[in-house]
């Protein structure tokens, strides 16, 4: 217990700084927030999180920004705008622009389609957005449940006062901050997403520089607290402090305890979510989450062979945009062709792009190393058919 409080707290076990950003399609500049950690039992039952900071988009009359169709399966993806806007739309039929404050809240389960841009409302307009993206793990015996999808609006969100902890017995009632609950519970207020295993997920703010908070935390969950905006230091039972600067994360001991923060700047704002390890293999690649290596190859199988009672509609089904339509490409029969095939082995625009050389030769070399270490099968497809393609061209000048 602390000299200061008898309240039981929580240790940092690690602390991760803010990764190196990176590009998702062209709509989305995102911090990789857990590194190295993603996808180890350590998050359980969060596998991944991407952060895009704020950022200023000037106003779009071509295409929006973002990312085109891809599948998911084994998992949930929770996305959450705070500033800017996202229009979602997949293969079950689910269509949303998600605003500011809003998060969607997407069960892909044995199988889903799905794309994500920049609001037509928002690119057109422009102005600075800000978003994140959470991957949450499904138990074994939920990986292929039905695909389910849960919008979930910002004025449906709870708002729970904050108080200062009581560090000499003695604390004011005056609210310091607030804690918007989205899963889970705090302080007996309940969240409304539904999940399938236990997950606590709260966005937290704490208005005054120097303010101490307790977070009380259930029991033996992991827990995981991310700086969106600010600086703070993570106090344990002996008064030592830990500091996390902006968009870096502190992973916390599993030990019974709350977590106790201090504020280093006004209008702190934090991410602090968990949820009881599934304690059960994880197998990720690509788009896919499953528990054996047997069970990806399968969920490959069944996208790439267009496994109608899982994968329940083809992209094309649900596109909103033609991405042909945007090519500058005098075979639009041929690119048609490439682009439902590549599709299936999860291609982006980028690297279609790549193989019908538009315009992106600077971008060449650093999407094959991407490409490369993330998927050896899309890597080795891809140079597959730049060759044929290259032939092709090479028949056509003769």
């Amino acid at each position: 217990m602390s000299a200061t409080s008898s309240v039981a707290l929580r240790s940092v076990k690690q602390i991760l700084p803010a990764a190196p950003r990176h590009w998702v399609g062209d709509g989305f500049h995102v911090h990789p927030v857990f590194s190295n950690k993603a996808f180890t039992e350590e998050l359980s039952p969060f596998l991944m999180f991407d952060y895009a900071v704020p950022q200023r988009f000037e106003p779009n009359n071509g295409s929006p920004r973002g990312v085109g169709q891809h599948p998911h399966r084994g998992f949930e993806t929770v996305t959450i705008a705070f500033k800017g806007e996202v229009e979602h739309a997949d293969s079950v039929g689910n269509r949303d622009v998600i605003k500011p404050g809003d998060v969607q809240w997407m069960t892909a389960g044995r199988g889903i389609i799905h794309q994500e841009f920049h609001s037509n409302e928002f690119s057109k307009k422009g102005g600075e957005f800000e978003m994140c993206q959470l991957w949450v793990n499904l138990p074994k015996t939920n990986k292929m449940t039905k695909p389910h999808y849960q919008p979930i609006v910002n004025k449906n969100i709870p708002v729970v006062d904050l108080k200062e902890a009581s560090l000499d017995g003695e604390c004011s009632e005056e609210p310091v901050g607030s804690v918007r609950v989205i899963a889970g519970s705090f302080l007996g207020t309940k969240g409304p997403a539904t999940t399938f295993s236990p997950v606590e997920l709260w966005d937290a703010t704490i208005q005054k520089k120097g303010t101490v908070v307790d977070f009380p935390f259930p029991d033996d969950f992991n827990c995981i607290v991310f700086v969106r905006r600010g600086e703070i230091d993570i106090m344990n039972d002996s008064g030592d402090k830990k500091r996390v600067s902006a968009q870096g994360v502190a992973l916390m001991k599993r030990e019974n305890g709350s977590i106790r923060i201090q504020s280093d700047q006004k209008n702190t704002s934090l991410l602090i979510m968990g949820g009881l390890p599934l304690n059960e293999p994880i197998a990720a690649r690509g788009p896919f989450v499953m528990n054996t290596w047997d069970e990806i190859n399968k969920a490959n199988r069944d996208y790439m062979m267009g496994n109608a009672s899982v994968f329940s509609a083809r992209p094309s089904s649900f596109a909103p945009r033609s991405i042909t339509a945007s090519l500058a490409w005098p075979r639009p029969d041929i690119a048609l062709v490439i682009l439902s095939v590549a599709d299936r082995f999860f291609c982006s625009f980028l690297s279609v792009a790549l193989l019908l050389e538009l315009e992106l030769k600077p971008k060449k070399e650093r999407l094959r190393s991407d490409v490369e270490v993330l998927d050896p099968l899309l890597f080795d497809f891809m140079s597959d058919l730049e060759a044929a393609w290259q032939a092709e061209a090479m028949r056509e000048d003769t």
